[in-house]
């Protein structure tokens, strides 16, 4: 709890939340910063936790790279599909 702050009756606040504003009563209060999560029986949504669904920058990088790669040894086969042999020696 940070400052002059009013915690509401019958308030919980969560393990760990950082409150940096007036909660109302009977809320329960989480995260960093805290938000509501609850009041009363209503419930509030949250932060999207699926995970499942999110980029992986790593996995599109690759992909890039790998793309880049096609690239440039499509343009060398051309390249070399070009050149004349040089005579036997």
């Amino acid at each position: 709890v940070l400052g002059n702050i009013t915690i509401g009756a019958n308030s919980v606040i969560g393990a760990n939340a950082v409150v940096i504003r007036n909660v109302p009563e009977h809320s329960t209060v989480v995260g960093v910063p805290g938000r509501i999560a609850k009041i009363k029986d209503r419930y509030f949504p949250g932060i999207n936790l699926d995970h499942t669904h999110l980029p992986d920058p790593l996995t599109e990088r690759l992909n890039s790279l790998q793309h880049e790669i096609d690239l440039i040894e499509d343009h060398l086969k051309q390249f070399r599909q070009t050149q004349t042999p040089p005579p036997p020696q």
